[in-house]
């Protein structure tokens, strides 16, 4: 009995699972080109079908004996040695090559506090149905 119930219990999830990954699949077909809603209907299903779950993505490198490496001793004696070379560059620089660079236009009205007309301008010209930044603000939210 308890096992009839479970399976029961079991079947109506995934009808259930089923019926919301079919709404979502024609949502994100007969959807508008915004992307913000698009990313997150197809994030919904993507939910949907792997039970919740994320997988986590494992780095792997290519070690000289040409294996992939498995243990994080083996991605840091591959990844050691190329930011040893990254960060340790002692390349000779000309530094007069600095003035060959072109220099933009210095604004020095901008050093004072922020003001509304300002921040009203930058917030209008946001794109609407954008990701927000790491701020968080997205051009629906331009008031």
């Amino acid at each position: 009995m308890c096992r009839v119930a479970k399976k029961n219990v079991q079947d109506a999830v995934e009808m259930a699972k089923s019926r919301w990954a079919s709404h979502l699949a024609m949502k994100i077909s007969q959807m508008r080109p915004h992307p913000k809603e698009a990313w997150k209907a197809v994030k919904d299903l993507r939910a949907i079908l792997t039970g919740h779950h994320s997988t986590t993505d494992v780095m792997r490198f290519k070690i000289p004996s040409g294996k992939l490496s498995k243990t994080p001793m083996e991605h840091a004696s591959v990844l050691l040695p190329h930011f040893s070379k990254v960060y340790n560059n002692q390349k000779q620089v000309d530094p007069t090559a600095l003035y060959e660079v072109r220099q933009r236009k210095i604004n020095h009205d901008i050093s004072g506090p922020l003001t509304y007309p300002d921040l009203d301008t930058a917030l209008r010209s946001l794109s609407n149905h954008k990701e927000p930044g790491i701020n968080g603000v997205t051009g629906e939210d331009k008031g």
